[in-house]
């Protein structure tokens, strides 16, 4: 089952995914045999931000979660969750109470990941105490990972060797709480699945977005309370890892042990993208020693399965409130079970009792990157495109969705768009499409008027049509080749409904047959005028028909 998955038959080709994509080889655009343009989704090159879903104005973008297979799943089996901080931003009256639904609906045990970003600091900065030279860049955001090792893959040692909050989580209730039942995480986060499958520990990825559709489905009601700050979990609530799901929460945490650490941060995919690609070519001595990255621009808590109930300012302030919290359980010593009063004491519960160790990650191997073409390689792209000179080629609009007129031009290269999708090729198709329109329509009306006034020639001579006059009825040819021309121009213009171009065929051909039979007539007799009349009344309606229908559809493509 792919994460984002696409609905052909909403999708109307407006390149928003591909405009808001931060993946260069993340969608396929291709034409439709009723000549719709539809971008799919590619699966493989797909970092799973969730940028293009929040992107789609037309509901043909959405993504899967596990929250049913689970549902399902704790009915037969004991299931536990692990519950990410940015919980209290996503429903912040009611997300006791949502914790206390799955408890009713069979989760034998609920932990909070505010514990496991505890863990996940305590780590970083033991390894960054024993590796003072590395740089890194931290791995908590999934697209991150999920971006490095698929476009920047000479930065896949970059990464931290510190599992992510979750990930931190999960492995100490494995082997400190000893945990041995599936266990689901509850995120605002689409990419997570694709971590859970790579590390095993997680089984199911719970999106805040799909329980919110889940409850209104099926009419369930999720009483609202004042917000507070704690809960009843299974096991120790989390401290200043509460505060990861803001931009730059780790380098808080961090910062709070160690505020001399060299640390930049970035966040939204119309940055940090860009600055990890930017990281990767520098001097690594220019590099900070944390580079701290999330892809969405307001961090975890507007993830893009976060469901967007909470403005920004109620989730910052709420951010705040939870920092002053953790902040001053630890001056009153209020979680003395775990750390004590003093700050220091929390990582020397962690020193005592933790094996780094347990909590380090690797990756996969990545996989080779495309390939890069070259100019020439480009050229006879640009070409489709209509694309000949310098100016043409750096003409960048955008409306196809890349940054330039060579992105574009790559992707065609690449088999993941066609150049029918590139305005100015649509305009110049435009441009040779209404030019061939004005010639058939030019020949049609030639011909008409010329046969109009044959037609009114022979009237006012019924009873003494001469060789000239007859000669003049003889258009078979002419309706032959305005028959070619108006199947080779109209054919595939989608502006026109396709019955009036059958009927305008049809007009031609009943138009070619009324002459000959006018041929016929007047070859055989000059005395019957009633016969000779008849063919030419169905010859002069033919006519006025054929010259009411091709204006009528030069002035629809016109408008198109």
């Amino acid at each position: 089952m792919a994460l984002i998955e696409v609905d052909e038959s909403k999708c109307v080709g407006c390149n928003a995914c591909i405009r808001a994509c931060p993946a260069p080889e993340a969608n396929k655009t291709f034409i439709t045999e009723d000549r719709r343009s539809i971008t799919q989704v590619n699966s493989e090159r797909c970092i799973a931000c969730g940028e293009c879903v929040r992107a789609c104005r037309h509901g043909a973008r959405n993504f899967n979660d596990d929250l049913e297979k689970f549902l399902n799943d704790c009915k037969t089996s004991r299931k536990v969750m692990v519950v990410a901080p940015s919980i209290k931003t996503a429903f912040p009256r009611k997300w006791r109470n949502i914790l206390n639904w799955f408890r009713s609906h069979g989760v034998a045990a609920i932990y909070d990941v505010s514990l496991g970003a505890d863990i996940c600091s305590w780590a970083h900065l033991k390894f960054i105490e024993d590796h003072p030279d590395e740089k890194i860049i931290t791995q908590p955001c999934a697209a991150i990972v999920n971006y490095v090792k698929k476009y920047s893959v000479n930065l896949v040692d970059s990464l931290s060797p510190i599992h992510s909050p979750i990930a931190c989580e999960a492995i100490y209730l494995r082997d400190y709480l000893n945990v041995r039942e599936d266990i689901a995480a509850f995120t605002p986060c689409i990419a997570k699945k694709d971590e859970f499958t790579e590390i095993g520990v997680v089984k199911y990825n719970i999106t805040y977005k799909k329980v919110q559709d889940y409850f209104e489905k099926n009419n369930i009601k999720i009483p609202e309370e004042n917000f507070e700050y704690t809960y009843n979990f299974d096991d120790q609530q989390g401290t200043l890892g509460g505060i990861y799901p803001r931009p730059g929460g780790l380098r808080d945490n961090l910062w709070f042990k160690d505020p001399d650490l060299n640390i930049t941060n970035s966040e939204g995919v119309n940055k940090v993208y860009r600055e990890l690609d930017m990281y990767s070519q520098i001097d690594p001595n220019h590099r900070p020693d944390v580079f701290d990255v999330l892809s969405c621009e307001f961090g975890c808590n507007t993830g893009p399965a976060s469901g967007d109930n909470t403005s920004i300012f109620e989730i910052m302030s709420i951010m705040r409130d939870v920092e002053a919290e953790a902040k001053k359980d630890r001056r009153e010593g209020k979680a003395r079970n775990i750390f004590g009063s003093e700050r220091d004491k929390l990582y020397k519960k962690f020193d005592d009792t933790l094996d780094l160790s347990k909590f380090a990650r690797s990756y996969d191997k990545p996989k080779k990157t495309s390939y890069t073409p070259k100019d020439s390689d480009l050229d006879p792209v640009f070409v489709s495109m209509g694309k000949i000179t310098d100016a043409d080629r750096h003409f960048d609009c955008h409306a196809c969705g890349y940054n330039s007129c060579r992105d574009m031009a790559i992707a065609i290269y690449r088999g993941l768009n066609v150049p029918e999708n590139c305005i100015v090729h649509a305009k110049t198709a435009l441009s040779k499409r209404y030019g061939d329109v004005e010639n058939v329509s030019k020949g049609v009306s030639d011909f008409a008027n010329k046969l109009t006034a044959d037609i009114e020639n022979i009237y006012a001579s019924l009873l003494s049509i001469d060789e000239k006059n007859k000669q003049g009825f003889k258009y078979t040819d002419v309706v032959d080749s305005l028959l070619r021309q108006v199947i080779d121009t109209y054919k595939d213009e989608k502006s026109l409904d396709s019955d009036d171009v059958k009927e305008l065929i049809l007009v031609l051909d009943r138009m070619q047959d009324s002459i000959k039979i006018m041929n016929n007539v007047t070859a055989e007799t000059t005395t019957n005028s009633a016969a000779i009349r008849e063919a030419m009344e169905e010859v002069a309606n033919a006519t006025m028909e054929l010259s009411r229908m091709v204006n009528e559809m030069v002035d629809t493509f016109g408008k198109a």
